[in-house]
């Protein structure tokens, strides 16, 4: 009895040990985290069209494969059959398999499966279809189709394949051309705490739990106190206008804001004098659950300021269309405040005027951040006669005296505008006070309008206010776009930036629009007609400068290159007159444009600078590029711009002024020839290029060619004096010429002088190999060495000889030229070629003297024995744990690789413990 006890007892003991050492450390490992929610769903097979079910599908395919298992060709009919669709979820390794099938007696197709209990951790699920990895579509015969469940930026994505359909399918109002669809999608949750609360600024009170909208809280704070005590809440539900002042962050919740779905109102308002700063906090409209709204997040009042930082997202808040009215600002509405973004994120808003934002006579410091995916859409005002079409600023609208200081990192990015400023827009439809950009960095990329400035628009004044101006210093507009879908007049375009203007006719009180630009490279934009460049209308007045000017280069009019287009009309009613011009001569970088007009005839010196009168138009290209300095000057770069009309990078209507008008200058250069006139080496003609140092680097400006045609003269004109406010320095270089050496004197105020004197230029280099080794006792001494010359740094190409006994191992280059192409002497150097292991080589000398190659033998080094320690009799060697354990030694920290070892030795313990326990008892 004793015995059996004895034998309960110590199996328990083993048994719980075993538990606690294995069971419980494999759970541990295994173990997966409670998600928080249970997903289901289904999937069901369409037909491929009206009348081919799936089975038509199989039958169509395998028919035609000699040998399968599904077709019967003796019954001509589908055998039955199964279609596996295998569910791969994210962490975790097995899969989960559901089968569709095909049954041939009653020809009946089984299209429904459902994928039941799976654990995910995000209340949200959007589904999306893929294709194969050339991009098509999938086959629709297949016998095996994948499904993906995956994480994605809080939410899962479920991936069902696309199916290749039949030309005759019909397609499905509601889910469009698919043939797989997912059905009955269901989302539960596992926690049975509370998800969300309610805020109201208005009726709530903060003694309230918030748990439903008649038990809202009050105030932000306590809003935020609950979602940080309870981790459980997902959603703040803003069902009333709340004030919030001080630190807005939701850091240490799992809690985001968004809409409620019957409140249409401002979610949040910064009262006068009050500062509030946004970090770590989303606020979401809630527009697929809301097509009612009517005003933006956010109502900053007058005399208030906000702070948008880092981790901060206002989105998806679609402001509806009003009849005749236009809407201002999706995300946030500015009133004579002060708008600080430094960080964060204003993306898929909607509003009439400002997509993303509405600045009214306010200020906006925009130094990082991203404002994208804003929408600004048109409304039309027929109360007015005729009508009129408001949209305006599909990322930002600066309206009524506004100011936007953009710098930094800050980016408007694929906005979208159905009129005009796609990205930033500088006043509206209906006229007001002049609005600024000041712009000194950051990025307007990918944005789209659809009548003028795909970037950037500024407004001119009609009738009362002012105009509206850009200071565009520094900073990248790239791949904008004007589309021509709006029903503005778009004739010149503006895909990057277009500036509006007006006259005085009709009593309108008009005046253009301003932009200043410097250091700008307009290259690689496309418009459909012309000035690909830069297009200018009737009323226009273009000032293009040197100093900190433009390079304008590599624009497109279709297959055509095509820079600049300005053109006089009558024809355009407020807009008709006569457009004044000044264009430089050179670009940004110093490179001459060499500007020809649409006929390839250069343009004439005096055409430079003039008013086009008569319906007359300046249409230039230049087959130029930009050099190395205009790559290291240029700060402000307007690329990759589309128009579907013209003005791709720049469409104006307005005044554009580009560079500084400081003053140019001239630079003589003259070829002294110091031989008398006897020499029969002087070439026919030389070449001598400006230089131009900036910032302690030397440039190559402009090559010229001297000759005896020109007097061995040139002048090198209308260069600017300094760049970004640094003096430049000119000098002048002349290529090498053979038989003279060139000085250079004077300097760019008073002309260079290169005087080339008669000079030997040619000379040689001996070199001798001097052998240490003992008079080859060794007898490794090579038969022969190979001697390669370097000029510069640079082997030498065919410069080798070969130094041996015969030649006294002695040998000479000859006849090297003493000076390169930049009329400097060039440095002489040797190197033996593939030196042999059993020598050290070096080399002394000079290329005046010659140089002496010494090569030393290297002593020979005899192997080292390793001391062997004497063995003591019995003892056993040192063997590495590995070695001892046939390479399957435990790892540290590896659980279960040690485990087994603590459970024998548990074992053993207990044994030994429940043997002495008895050996006692049986003494006893």
């Amino acid at each position: 009895m004793r015995k059996s006890k004895l034998l309960l007892w110590f199996t328990a003991v083993i048994t719980l040990f075993v538990s606690l050492f294995t069971g419980g450390l494999v759970y541990a490992q295994n173990q997966t985290e409670d998600n928080g929610y249970v997903l289901n769903f289904g999937i069901t097979r369409k037909a491929m069209t009206t009348y081919d079910y799936p089975n038509g599908a199989y039958a169509n395919y395998w028919m035609t494969q000699p040998e399968n298992d599904i077709f019967d060709h003796e019954n001509w009919n589908l055998r039955d059959f199964t279609v596996d669709y295998e569910l791969h979820i994210e962490g975790q390794s097995e899969t989960l398999i559901k089968q569709m099938s095909y049954t041939s007696e009653d020809y009946t197709w089984h299209g429904d499966i459902s994928f039941e209990n799976i654990n995910i951790p995000y209340e949200r699920v959007d589904v999306e279809y893929y294709g194969s990895e050339d991009g098509n579509d999938i086959e629709p015969y297949l016998l095996h189709y994948d499904l993906y469940l995956k994480k994605s930026d809080g939410k899962m994505i479920l991936s069902v394949p696309r199916l290749k359909l039949n030309e005759g399918y019909v397609t499905d109002p509601v889910n469009g051309k698919k043939a797989l669809l997912v059905t009955d999608m269901n989302v539960t949750s596992k926690n049975p705490y509370i998800k969300e609360i309610y805020l109201d600024g208005q009726s709530g009170n903060d003694s309230n739990d918030g748990t439903t909208p008649e038990k809202a809280v009050k105030t932000f704070e306590k809003a935020k106190e609950l979602s940080v005590t309870n981790q459980t809440i997902k959603n703040i539900i803003v069902v009333g206008r709340t004030e919030i002042n001080g630190d807005i962050s939701l850091k240490g919740s799992n809690a985001k804001i968004i809409r409620g779905a019957r409140f249409n109102g401002y979610l949040f308002s910064v009262e006068s004098g009050n500062t509030v700063t946004l970090s770590d906090v989303i606020i979401d409209g809630n527009t697929e659950n809301n097509k009612n709204i009517e005003n933006s997040l956010i109502s900053v009042k007058s005399g208030a300021k906000i702070n948008i930082s880092s981790g901060a997202i206002l989105r998806n808040n679609k402001i509806k269309d009003i009849v005749n009215t236009s809407t201002n600002g999706g995300a946030m509405n500015a009133v004579r405040a002060t708008v600080n973004m430094d960080g964060g994120i204003i993306e898929g808003n909607q509003a009439t005027y400002g997509g993303g934002v509405y600045l009214y006579g306010s200020v906006m410091n925009f130094t990082d951040g991203v404002i994208q995916n804003n929408y600004s859409k048109r409304v039309t005002d027929r109360s007015t006669v005729p009508s009129q079409f408001y949209s305006a600023g599909g990322g930002v609208l600066a309206d009524q005296g506004s100011t936007i200081n953009m710098s930094g990192n800050a980016k408007v990015i694929n906005n979208y505008s159905n009129e005009i400023g796609g990205g930033i827009s500088l006043g509206s439809n209906q006229w007001g006070d002049g609005n600024v950009l000041n712009m000194n960095g950051g990025t307007v990329e990918g944005n789209t309008a659809g009548s003028s400035g795909g970037g950037i628009f500024i407004q001119a004044k009609y009738y009362f206010g002012g105009v509206s101006k850009a200071y565009i210093y520094g900073g990248n507009i790239i791949n904008n776009k004007m589309d021509a879908t709006g029903y503005t007049e778009n004739s010149f375009g503006g895909g990057g930036i277009y500036v509006n203007g007006a006259n005085d006719m009709y009593g309108v009180n008009g005046a253009n629009g301003e932009l200043y630009l410097k250091n700008v490279i307009i290259t690689d934009n496309t418009s459909k007609s012309d000035g690909a460049g830069y297009a200018a209308c009737p009323i226009s007045k273009t000032k293009i400068y040197i100093t900190d000017g433009a390079a304008i280069y590599g624009n497109h009019k279709g297959n055509e290159g095509s820079e600049i287009f300005i053109l006089q009309s009558n024809y355009f009613g407020l807009h008709s007159g006569n457009p004044e011009y000044e264009i430089s001569k050179r670009m940004l970088g110093g490179v001459s444009y060499n500007w020809k007009n649409s006929d390839n005839s250069y343009l004439k010196e005096e055409d430079h600078k003039g008013t086009l009168e008569n319906n007359n138009y300046l249409l230039l290209h230049t087959d130029e590029t930009g050099n190395e300095l205009t790559s290291r000057l240029g700060k402000v770069i307007i690329s990759g711009n589309v128009s579907e009309t013209r003005g791709a990078g720049i469409g104006s209507n307005g005044t554009v002024t580009i560079g500084t008008p400081e003053e140019i200058t001239n630079i003589a250069a003259e070829k002294i020839w110091n031989d008398e006139n006897t020499s029969d080496n002087r070439p026919e003609s030389v070449s001598v290029t400006l230089t131009g140092t900036v910032g302690g680097k030397e440039y190559d400006i402009q090559t010229e060619r001297l000759s005896a045609d020109n007097g061995w003269k040139t002048e090198f004109k209308d260069l600017p004096v300094t760049a970004n406010g640094e003096n430049i320095i000119y000098s002048v270089k002349e290529e090498h010429v053979n038989g003279y050496v060139g000085t250079i004197s004077g300097d760019q105020h008073d002309g260079f002088k290169i005087t080339n004197s008669p000079v030997d230029d040619k000379t040689d280099i001996k070199v001798t190999k001097i052998w240490e080794d003992d008079n080859n006792r060794s007898g490794k001494r090579p038969d022969s060495v190979d001697v390669q010359l370097v000029a510069d740094g640079e082997d030498v190409n065919g410069k080798i000889i070969t130094l041996n006994e015969d030649n006294n191992w002695t040998g000479s280059f000859t006849n090297l030229e003493k000076y390169n192409n930049k009329n400097e002497e060039i440095t002489y150097t040797v190197r033996e070629v593939n030196i042999s292991e059993d020598y050290e080589e070096i080399i002394s000398g000079s290329a005046e003297s010659g140089y002496l190659i010494t090569n030393r033998m290297r002593p020979e080094i005899p192997p080292e024995t390793p001391d062997s320690p004497p063995e003591t009799p019995g003892e056993t060697p040192d063997i590495p744990l590995k070695e001892q354990n046939n390479g399957s030694s435990p790892k540290t920290g590896d659980a279960l690789n040690v485990l087994p070892y603590f459970v024998v030795l548990g074992i053993a313990i207990i044994s030994t413990a429940i043997i002495y326990s008895v050996k006692n008892k049986h003494k006893r």
